[in-house]
């Protein structure tokens, strides 16, 4: 089973990806903020993320820019 971690700060839409993507039989994690995002990412090594851009305080651009920099993330798909 593939690991998918949503970064998501609204739990209507996480939850329905939630719901989508386990369906689907991903293992699925959320994270609502960025910095917690970020730290699921580095700890589950997840095959792929569904990530939000539009985040308080930190936005998703800048989430995927550390990701990608990261020699833990860089090679997680990240959407």
């Amino acid at each position: 089973m593939s690991k998918l971690l949503i970064i998501e700060d609204d739990p209507y839409v996480s939850r329905f990806y939630e719901k989508l993507f386990s369906f689907a039989k991903y293992e699925v994690h959320l994270a609502s903020s960025a910095e917690e995002g970020i730290k699921k990412a580095r700890e589950l090594n997840p095959r792929l993320i569904l990530l939000d851009i539009m985040m308080p305080r930190i936005d998703g651009i800048s989430v995927l820019r550390t990701l990608k920099s990261d020699p833990l993330t860089k090679d997680i798909l990240v959407v």
